[in-house]
């Protein structure tokens, strides 16, 4: 059987790269490596995670993500060949306890985050953000997957991963949707209201301004600008 070594693990955004080593094939082909990750010392309910194979190289990887905040785990190596499976030694890792809502995004130079869904924002110890497209917002976590939004125009917005750029405008019980930043201003369409406006006044604002300013080529996920066409069906 081949002779596998566990890795030390590194922690990436969102999660932990963890990796072992091929030392031996033992005499035949290694047809699968992976890590096994477990939630207690005592090794119940192991979880296999597969790495893809590459080509001839002794190492391998797999990243493992959705991991409860300040937990402790344990994981080893593992590779098989037409002989049998060996295990490499266990090893922990801890992950970190978060206290904030955007402490699983990357943080960057000037602690600037970035979110694949939400964009790129400065947040402040008192929950205010700089976002690059909104602006300054007061943001709350709903203690599932969504946000809350506070701007004091337009009170409190809701969204989440896979809901945004459209959200959800508690004081008025519309839709909105993002349309983008034109010259600093955010620029959105109201459902409720069948009109475009804007952070800066909060007023509605005709087609004809619209299509002047942030351009009517401009396609959301339903695929038109005009949301009055279909209607939304989302649920918070």
């Amino acid at each position: 059987i081949p002779i596998v070594k566990t890795l030390p693990a590194d922690p990436v955004p969102g999660g932990h790269s963890l990796s072992g080593e091929i030392i031996e094939t033992g005499g035949s082909n290694v047809f699968e490596s992976g890590i096994i990750l477990y939630s207690s010392f005592s090794q119940h309910d192991p979880t296999y995670v597969r790495a893809e194979q590459h080509g001839d190289l002794d190492r391998f990887s797999v990243v493992v993500n959705n991991l409860e905040s300040g937990s402790d785990y344990f994981y080893r190596a593992y590779s098989i060949n037409e002989i049998g499976e060996s295990r490499g030694t266990i090893k922990r890792f801890s992950t970190p306890e978060e206290n904030n809502w955007y402490d699983t995004y990357s943080e960057f130079d000037g602690g600037w985050r970035i979110s694949d869904w939400f964009g790129t924002f400065l947040p402040f110890e008192n929950d205010w953000i700089y976002h690059q497209e909104l602006g300054w917002v007061f943001v709350a976590s709903d203690e599932k997957d969504g946000l809350w939004l506070w701007h004091e125009l337009h009170g409190w917005l809701w969204t989440k991963e896979g809901v945004w750029p459209f959200l959800f405008c508690n004081d008025t019980s519309n839709w909105l949707y993002f349309v983008k930043n034109f010259q600093g201003i955010p620029y959105f369409y109201d459902y409720g209201m069948n009109n475009y406006y804007h952070f800066d006044e909060g007023s509605p604002i005709d087609y004809k301004t619209a299509g002047e300013h942030i351009h009517m080529n401009t396609k959301t996920t339903s695929g038109s600008v005009f949301p009055g066409q279909k209607e939304m069906n989302m649920e918070r």
